[in-house]
């Protein structure tokens, strides 16, 4: 868990301006040729269930747009910060051994 937090805190730090500008310019590619078939938009309109106000997708285009280097590695700090969830599935005899090791590193 150390190591994760770590190495995406390293990846905040080195992020580039023209990092974020090809993330960018790819995410707004990948938006626009999902809105050209009706699943695409339907499943568009499906992600935006929780948000509180339905946005346009040329209104999350722009705010895409608008994303700053400063802000996003605000963001990934922010994320790598809180304390991880995890979900076992397995094996009673495997996840009762996960469960004791994530006990472990939790009490460290």
């Amino acid at each position: 868990i150390d190591v994760i937090a770590d190495t995406l805190g390293s990846f905040a730090d080195a992020l580039t301006a023209g990092e974020l500008a090809r993330a960018i310019r790819q995410l707004r590619i990948q938006m626009r040729m999902g809105m050209d078939s009706v699943e695409g938009m339907m499943l568009y309109l499906g992600g935006r269930l929780d948000e509180p106000s339905l946005r346009s997708p040329d209104d999350w285009a722009e705010a895409i747009q608008r994303v700053s280097v400063d802000a996003l590695r605000d963001w990934i700090r922010m994320r790598v910060s809180h304390r991880p969830l995890w979900t076992l599935a397995g094996p009673k005899a495997a996840l009762r051994r996960g469960e004791m090791r994530l006990q472990a590193a939790n009490t460290h």
